[in-house]
């Protein structure tokens, strides 16, 4: 992610943003697409004194802006609502203060011109968009819970650690648990600005970036601070800011039938500070010599919150074409323009994984496709399978060590019909037979079949005991 803050200075007494400007933007927006990245974007009206436009104003720049923003909402990570006061960070300010000497007295006439401020924001841009505002108190009050625009807007800090209240971020202490709570499911990020010994040390950073759930920091500002937090602290910070997603565990079939459906399990943990700010995409992606299918998954990735593990039964069908398929898992992007782009696919943690070709990540495992059994002549006559399993088959002869042999299941206990999911190392089979080591089983086979094919061991939640010798 980059910063990109527009200052509009020529436009404070002027209504219209001539078109060269807007050019500039679309410009700025396009070369974020074409470097992969996206952009936190500010627009305000100076960054060395209180100067900015009336609130009337403000609102007509707004929507001329608007469509340029929309145009590339794909590259927009999120939108601060700015305009108001120095570096558009709302305090000092000449137009939305009554007294501008004291920026922190607000009139009632104050908070609604900010409040059209920020109504413009939410109405003339696209919904996909998030908005960030500067303190608490402003989503508090211009978008209290309940408002169906308030899961858009978050919170930027742009004064981190730089005192007990983080610069009036923090209005009371009720603020820090709304925040919180509130950033577990918006945006928030933000800059340091000044040191202030110890507040603005790693230990104390370390547990802010935690419990308030950042997705990013500016690496440029403000220095001083960033370089008292030492080597490990500024590592950790840029691995730990936003999401940070890696596989856990993944149960996969061994072999599956044509058109069949196969039963799948996936644990995501997120290491990082915050969860994912948007939903994307989930796939399973499965490529043989032959064909490629992407099977979509039913998880929401913003549920993968900081800290937790997320553990996840899914089922889909398999594909149509036999064959080995290597298993992959893609989060592309959600906008349409940016889905085939690998730059903007979400990337696990687990290292050896990533495809940066397509933009996947390999999940180092594989599935056998198999045709469905075809009817074919036999010698004496009628029809029987070809490609058959032994569990679609009677045996003329079955013993068992244990309860019953039992088909497409484990050997359970002793009563039929009592087995589990066949499982051997972590890989699942919805076909074959389940035996006790002590067990032989007769087919009359006669000349119709050329070759067998099969893989045996013990049965995962036997947990390692035991011990068996195969033949045929």
């Amino acid at each position: 992610m980059v910063y990109r803050i527009f200052y509009l200075e020529k436009f404070t007494s002027q209504d219209t943003i001539d078109d060269a400007y807007l050019g500039l933007v679309a410009a700025d927006l396009a070369a974020a697409r074409s470097a992969g990245v996206k952009l936190v974007v500010r627009f305000a009206y100076s960054e060395d004194s209180s100067a900015d436009a009336p609130p009337a104003r403000v609102v007509a720049q707004i929507r001329q802006l608007a469509p340029v923003l929309n145009a590339s909402a794909d590259v927009v990570a999120v939108l601060q609502a700015g305009f108001v006061g120095r570096w558009g960070e709302w305090y000092y300010t000449d137009n939305f203060a009554s007294d501008p000497a004291q920026p922190w007295s607000l009139s009632a006439a104050d908070w609604a011109a900010r409040g059209g401020v920020l109504a413009a924001l939410l109405d003339a841009t696209d919904q996909t968009i998030p908005v960030q505002v500067r303190y608490p108190g402003i989503k508090q009050r211009l978008v209290p819970a309940g408002d169906p625009r308030a899961p858009r807007v978050g919170i930027h800090d742009d004064c981190f650690l730089a005192s007990p209240d983080d610069y009036g971020t923090f209005a009371n202490d009720s603020d820090r648990g709304w925040l919180a709570d509130q950033t577990k499911t918006v945006a928030m990020g933000g800059e340091t600005c000044g040191v202030d010994t110890p507040r603005s040390q790693w230990p104390a950073a370390a547990a802010d970036l935690t419990a308030y759930h950042w997705s990013f920091l500016n690496a440029d500002y403000n220095s001083d601070v960033l370089s008292s937090w030492g080597t490990d602290g500024l590592t950790e910070a840029r691995r730990r800011l936003g999401y940070r997603l890696r596989l856990t565990q993944g149960t996969f079939p061994t072999d599956v039938q044509v058109g069949g459906t196969m039963s799948l399990q996936i644990s995501l943990t997120n290491d990082g500070y915050a969860a994912p700010m948007r939903a994307r995409p989930v796939q399973l992606v499965m490529r043989s010599a032959a064909a490629t299918y992407r099977m979509p998954l039913a998880l929401d990735v913003r549920s993968v919150q900081p800290g937790q593990t997320v553990q996840l039964p899914l089922q889909v069908s398999a594909p149509a074409t036999p064959g080995t398929y290597a298993l992959y898992l893609a989060l592309p992007d959600p906008s349409p323009s940016l889905a085939g782009q690998p730059a903007y696919s979400v990337r696990l943690a687990n290292a050896g994984t990533w495809d940066s070709v397509n933009g996947w990540n390999d999940l180092q495992d594989s599935v056998q496709v198999h045709s469905a059994p075809t009817p074919s002549p036999s010698p004496g006559g009628g029809t029987t399978a070809t490609g058959s399993w032994l569990s679609s088959l009677t045996p003329t002869t079955a013993t068992n060590g244990w309860g019953p042999a039992e088909k497409d299941t484990s050997n359970g206990e002793a009563a039929a019909g009592d087995g589990h999911t066949q499982t051997l190392r972590g890989r699942q089979s919805s076909r074959g037979l389940g035996v006790h080591s002590f067990s032989s089983l007769t087919y009359p086979l006669g000349d119709r079949y050329g070759s067998f094919q099969a893989a045996a061991g013990i049965d995962d939640e036997t947990q390692g005991q035991g011990s068996v010798v195969f033949q045929v």
